[in-house]
């Protein structure tokens, strides 16, 4: 007598079933969940590392500028009257320069440089003797623009550059840097 056996359940095709690739498919939406504010935050920090990379390049160029030119030159005299003088500019995109604002747009009813491209860069001159300095060891005691030349022997240069923007990726501090002029 021989004896036969039949197998019941799985056949010998073996595969995944509707069911098991549904649980795989949620448990991977589960994860991909879970690292989407990462990849969002990874975003958002490039984007604001990329902006102060360029305005710390900026600020640093722009004392690279102030520093060849002459102590007496006209562009950083301060005018008779005031402690200081304050220049504002904003970068034109269109000339890659700055100018000074307000920009009038190309075609009329066009957005203008500024606001496509929002950077603003203020230099700020002051004026010190050297006794500033002896008193306290700051610089805290600007002087005049109508003061004689002889009593002035140091010129503070503070540039700014700051992103003017209500988007969310553009948080950018300012950068500021002080560069200290002397005769």
């Amino acid at each position: 007598m021989k004896r036969t056996s039949i197998a019941f359940g799985r056949d010998s095709q073996g595969g995944i079933s509707l069911i098991e690739t549904l649980i795989a498919m949620l448990l991977l939406s589960f994860i991909a969940i879970g690292l989407l504010p990462l990849m969002t935050r990874s975003v958002q920090q490039n984007s604001q590392a990329g902006a102060y990379s360029t305005s710390t390049n900026w600020a640093r160029s722009s004392i690279e500028d102030l520093s060849q030119i002459a102590f007496e030159s006209p562009r950083i005299t301060i005018p008779g009257g005031s402690t200081s003088l304050t220049i504002t500019e904003v970068w034109q995109p269109s000339t890659s320069t700055w100018v000074t604002p307000p920009l009038a747009p190309a075609i009329p009813a066009a957005p203008t440089d500024l606001e496509n491209n929002p950077w603003q860069r203020t230099i700020v001159v002051e004026q010190f003797g050297m006794g500033d300095l002896e008193d306290n060891g700051v610089l805290d005691s600007p002087l005049d623009g109508s003061t004689i030349a002889l009593f002035v022997q140091i010129k503070r240069l503070r540039v700014t550059i700051q992103r003017q923007s209500n988007r969310i990726l553009d948080g950018t501090p300012p950068i500021t840097i002080d560069y200290i002029k002397t005769l």
